[in-house]
């Protein structure tokens, strides 16, 4: 069966936007909001060993349509911080070797933190209130809470239908 890339990208519009649904129902309106994973992160640690560079800005852009999509948060600061976060993870993965479960789960963890950080800046700069809001900032519980997704759910993002046709063909 020949799939088109076309085919490939849809899919992967489709998973990131259920995923991020489920991040978003499951944060919604709750006390374990803060507790809650960054699963798009996940997407992007799982995926991001066997992508090119430029597919890596392309699902990249995809979450950021995702994620724009069910959230306030203002496009421009999402795709700014999934962008700044891929190439970072990029940086460290040539550079570390990330190899193994346990290192990708840290990459994640920590990358998720800073994700979280500058969305969190944003909201505090467009609310004209700085101070306590930025020190008061607990972006280390989704940091844990992704580290520890991820090692569940990585292998499982990177199975994906649509997803693991964005690395190249395999046979």
């Amino acid at each position: 069966m020949n799939r088109t890339p076309l085919t490939a990208w849809l899919w992967t519009l489709l998973w990131s936007t259920w995923i991020l649904a489920v991040q978003g129902a499951w944060a919604a309106g709750s006390a374990r909001a803060a507790w809650t994973p960054n699963l798009g992160v996940i997407l992007i640690v799982a995926v991001a060993p066997k992508l090119s560079p430029g597919t890596m800005r392309g699902l990249v852009l995809v979450l950021c349509a995702a994620h724009a999509s069910l959230s306030l948060d203002p496009p421009v600061a999402v795709a700014a911080g999934y962008l700044g976060m891929a190439s970072v993870y990029r940086g460290v993965a040539s550079t570390f070797q990330l190899e193994g479960l346990a290192a990708r789960a840290f990459a994640a963890g920590l990358i998720s933190f800073l994700l979280a950080w500058w969305l969190h800046l944003v909201q505090v700069a467009r609310l004209g209130s700085v101070g306590e809001e930025v020190l008061g900032f607990a972006g280390w519980k989704v940091a844990v809470a992704t580290a520890i997704a991820s090692t569940a759910l990585a292998p499982i993002f990177a199975r994906l239908p649509g997803i693991r046709r964005l690395g190249g063909r395999r046979r």
